[in-house]
């Protein structure tokens, strides 16, 4: 498909909706039931919304914020604002109450759309403080008392009644929207979205529609080869965040099917009802589908034999080792994997519906074992890479020929190089215009044209790009070396019972890694007469048994490290890491600087000595 000269989203979904009209373009899942929509009516709704937003004083750079739940309202809402001018500024459900304030304030959203009587709540508490905020459009039905609370404030309106609006407007004065969209400009900002930095404090990425555009047609150029409108994506992923924020637009970028999963604790209930052939998510998502499958397929009690799944497990190993090297397996290689295919590795990809041909991951490292595993099971694994700064995906390895460990090659239009410090720099029209508010942080951010993205990375002997760590947490010893925190911690979360992980030197210059344990992963695995589901995790993390194994496990892992990366003490976190209470950003990314001073006394004082 040919796309638009006029680098706009709008442009780009009109053009989308005529070539496509009375095909499938968005599904959700209902009563165990798939309900679609065609290109058509997606136009419908999302030019109601518009007429609807119109009428109620919407204009061309207005913000608007979006405080909800991943979810198809979610994305109609975005778009019906992204072809009206105006900006939307996407709120995460998690965030607290000061940083839902600070978003709102800083960014002058004038419109908020939330979800439910959760959300609802927390703009009540604190409704005084917003400065700006005018209208609320309201996706559930509220109990009377919020309602009553923010009708004394707000104008509010519901989502349903906003529709029905825009029907009667539309009929009275059809066109307008799509005049709108011809004379929207490529330089408006279509969004601002806030990241949750490690540090603390929060930054909004100002994104034009160009950029956008431009990410989309990236994408588009690099897959349309490999995806028709037979296709279907399962969306699950946070809105909020510019990955899932891309996922959500592949509709009209390459024409599939888009299908909104309940929600992301039920992934694989809604797989098997919606048979998505591509599946986009971060490797926290594949790490919990992989400890899942692991327990119900993989587990070596299953087979009469475990060291016949011990060594299909090996000979897999270097049957795809011989395939990243460019090298033909044996035979007998071949052969067995195909035998491990169907015997085991099956199951899984018919967990996922059965019909899966890419898996996408981004965000973090995947670990090669959950990688593998994918591999398998006849799903190939696109590893890439994207910021908010990028407005999404600027690196994917090609679905001809992928490098386990690398995040592949630049999309499009993206140039890039290594700095002499090894950072990361990218030049492209994907990338944002600037920090809102922060001319001085926007300079820093580039050298000439070039972004400095943070990370630091390598560029392999066939230009796929390795991310290695962030630039401002690695680690450097006594002896001037420098370690890759990530690395390590990736390494550590492939063990199933080990949710989060968190390196750090100790005062004495030793590395130190804090362990977040998956309770019912490690309780099954000791099989304790001394530990059952009922004990919580201070005492979990307490017990002989478990240091026992953690300590074990450490030795195992230092196996594959270099002698300086080498774990030497750890400390068992009593608790779950999470947003809410203060161990992660939004995004699921450890906030280094909190840790290091929560846990000041595990790190300098650790349980465990490994040597």
């Amino acid at each position: 498909m040919n796309l638009s000269p006029k680098k706009t989203i709008s442009a780009l979904f009109i053009k989308r909706v005529e070539k496509q009209k009375n095909q499938i373009a968005i599904g959700s899942i209902k009563n165990k039931k798939l309900d679609f929509i065609t290109f058509e009516k997606y136009y419908d709704i999302v030019e109601c919304i518009y007429y609807g937003l119109n009428k109620s004083g919407l204009e061309i750079d207005d913000k608007v914020a979006i405080l909800s739940s991943t979810c198809k309202e979610w994305h109609f809402f975005d778009l019906a604002n992204l072809c009206s001018g105006a900006t939307v500024v996407p709120l995460y459900q998690t965030y607290r109450n000061k940083d839902i304030t600070y978003i709102l304030n800083h960014s002058e959203s004038k419109f908020l759309f939330l979800e439910n009587e959760e959300q609802a709540k927390k703009i009540v508490s604190i409704e005084t403080e917003l400065k700006f905020l005018k209208s609320i459009i309201i996706l559930k039905k509220l109990k009377k008392p919020t309602e009553i609370s923010l009708k004394e404030k707000f104008s509010i309106i519901y989502y349903d009644d906003l529709i029905i609006e825009g029907v009667h407007l539309r009929n009275d004065r059809p066109g307008i929207f799509r005049e709108k969209n011809l004379t929207l400009e490529e330089d408006n900002i279509a969004t601002i979205i806030y990241t949750s930095k490690t540090t603390g404090k929060l930054k909004g990425s100002m994104i034009t529609q160009k950029a956008l555009f431009s990410m989309i047609k990236n994408i588009s150029n690099t897959l349309n080869h490999n995806v028709n409108n037979e296709d279907r994506t399962l969306t699950f992923l946070p809105l909020s965040h510019v990955f899932g924020r891309c996922d959500s637009l592949l509709a009209i970028g390459l024409g599939v099917q888009t299908i909104y999963a309940q929600s992301i604790k039920t992934i694989l209930s809604d797989a098997l009802i919606a048979k998505p052939t591509i599946i986009m998510g971060v490797p926290r998502v594949f790490e919990k589908i992989y400890s899942r499958l692991n327990k119900d397929f993989f587990s070596p009690k299953q087979f009469a034999r475990k060291k016949v799944f011990d060594f299909i497990k090996e000979r897999t190993t270097s049957y795809f080792e011989k395939v990243d090297d460019d090298l033909s397996p044996s035979i007998s290689e071949i052969s067995i994997k195909n035998f491990g295919y169907h015997i085991i590795y099956s199951k899984a990809r018919k967990a996922l519906g059965g019909k899966v041909k890419f898996v996408v991951s981004g965000g973090a490292p995947l670990a090669y074992n959950i990688s593998k595993m994918l591999r398998n099971s006849n799903m190939t694994v696109l590893e890439g890479y994207g910021l908010t700064e990028t407005a999404g995906a600027c690196f994917l390895n090609p679905i001809s020929r992928q490098i386990a460990g690398t995040v592949g090659v630049p999309l499009g239009d993206v140039q890039v190089k290594i700095a002499s410090d090894g950072e990361i720099l990218i030049k492209s029209n994907c990338l944002f215009s600037g920090y809102f508010k922060e001319k001085e942080l926007t300079k820093k951010a580039f050298v000439d044209e070039w972004f400095k993205t943070g990370d630091i990375g390598e560029i392999n002997y066939a230009g796929y790009l390795k991310i290695k760590d962030r630039k401002k947490d690695i680690i450097v010893n006594s002896l001037g070396k420098n370690i890759s925190p990530q690395k390590i911690e990736t390494l550590l979360k492939s063990e199933k019972f080990i949710s989060h992980a968190f390196v750090i030197l100790n005062s004495s210059g030793e590395i130190t890694a804090i362990l977040a344990l998956e309770k019912t992963s490690i309780i099954d695995l000791l099989n304790s007469n001394t530990l059952s589901r009922d004990n919580s995790l201070q005492e979990i993390s307490k017990n002989d048994e478990v240091k026992a194994l953690i300590k074990d496990n450490i030795r195992e892992t230092n196996a594959s490290l270099q002698p300086q990366e080498k774990i030497k003490n750890v400390s068992i976190s009593s608790e779950n890491f999470s947003v809410a209470s203060g161990h992660l950003t939004a995004s699921q990314k450890l906030k280094r600087d909190w840790l290091a001073e929560h846990y000041k006394v595990l790190i300098n004082s650790p349980q465990i000595k490994i040597f």
